[in-house]
């Protein structure tokens, strides 16, 4: 056969695989095209929603508990509005509003110090008593209404049961828990918080150290505002300054809201700086007392879940287990050094585990939510 043959015969053959080929990279080019250009598009969303979060916490000016909580919810819902607002001018939605768009979102999760909101569709569901009430003004939500808004807060916490230990443990971002339960076989009732941090030994002098370093308290705080320099103290993680020229002086503290100095009415104590010292004694006897419970020798296997029954482990998306509470349950929880790794450390067991229950509380009520969505809506997520 000539080669001439051969030559069309291979173009007859691969002429049709090429072009087919080339419609499916090219299919496969503009999805992850638009996969990216989603991807960038959502996370300039969240973006938003969270810097809209950031700017109302930083302006509360609130220091009551009640008020930071509602002022905190506050802050989430209008986070959450923002981020329905800015899907739909980043995706050229014209005519949907931020209700229409709730429809489609299964859920949001706003992550907190030491727990979490979920913000998800949920049945409105009241007491007789209330829904008759609601009915007779023309409330806007009414009993067994579809709505979306804040569910409880949830705390990042995990219970541990062993033959004398019956606990519930509260982990935060960082190195500070809460404990409350009963030990002893039920008999002392416990209700403790702290922080937990390694090699910090109490001196008689009124100083600790810590990691080979002595603390003591310290003189006043004091910075620049401009070219002058004023005392200042924390409270409530707000800085208050002392205004010398100011008359009356027992009102001359202020703080800075917005740029302008907002005086405040009574007199603040003006002292040594002992917050280190404080933070660091209160630590060590935290561990002593944490000793004492017989808390230090909890295991990752003594963790149940409500019902008394032990958790069993965490899987990816492809089902590999990340963390397995049975078989992780050879190490203390609270071992303060363990090879040489401080519990304060990022790759203690401590923050291991630690890491473990939180993702665990968040998926296991994320699931919860997704789930109640997909009921209400008949979709499937």
């Amino acid at each position: 056969m000539k080669t001439q043959y051969l030559a069309v015969i291979f173009v007859i053959i691969m002429l049709p695989i090429s072009l087919v080929f080339s419609a499916y990279i090219s299919a496969q080019i503009n999805t992850i095209n638009l996969q990216i250009s989603y991807d960038t598009k959502l996370d300039n969303v969240t973006y938003d929603a969270i810097k809209v979060f950031q700017m109302n916490t930083v302006n509360s000016g609130t220091s009551d508990l009640s008020d930071i909580v509602n002022s905190k919810i506050r802050d989430i819902e209008a986070a959450a509005n923002s981020f329905f607002t800015s899907i739909g001018s980043s995706f050229n939605m014209v005519g949907y509003n931020s209700e229409i768009l709730k429809e489609y979102v299964p859920a949001l999760v706003f992550t907190m110090y030491d727990g979490f909101y979920i913000y998800s569709p949920f049945e409105n569901t009241l007491d007789d008593e209330t829904a008759q009430n609601l009915l007779a003004n023309n409330a806007e939500y009414q009993a067994g209404e579809q709505v979306t808004g804040l569910k409880p807060y949830i705390y990042y916490s995990c219970r541990y049961k062993t033959a004398t230990i019956d606990v519930v443990i509260t982990y935060s971002l960082d190195n500070y828990i809460t404990v409350q339960g009963t030990v002893n076989g039920g008999s002392t009732t416990i209700n403790d918080a702290g922080y937990l941090i390694n090699d910090v030994t109490v001196n008689a002098d009124s100083t600790v150290t810590y990691r080979g370093i002595t603390i003591g308290s310290e003189g006043q705080l004091s910075e620049y505002l401009g070219d002058q320099l004023y005392q200042y103290i924390k409270i409530n993680g707000v800085k208050y300054y002392f205004d010398s020229s100011y008359s009356p002086q027992e009102d001359a503290w202020f703080r800075i809201l917005n740029g302008q100095r907002i005086y405040r009415q009574g007199n603040i104590r003006l002292g040594s700086n002992d917050q280190a010292y404080r933070y660091y004694k209160e630590a060590a006897e935290f561990r002593q007392r944490l000793q004492s419970y017989g808390l230090l020798n909890l295991t990752p296997a003594n963790a149940v879940d409500m019902n008394g029954n032990q958790l069993q482990g965490i899987t990816d998306a492809e089902g590999n287990v990340v963390y397995d509470f049975v078989n992780s349950g050879t190490y203390h929880i609270f071992e303060y050094e363990d090879g040489g790794v401080s519990i304060e450390e990022p790759t203690s067991n401590f923050n291991s585990h630690r890491m473990a229950v939180i993702r665990y509380v968040i998926e296991n009520n994320l699931s919860v939510a997704l789930s109640n969505y997909n009921t209400a809506s008949g979709r499937n997520f």
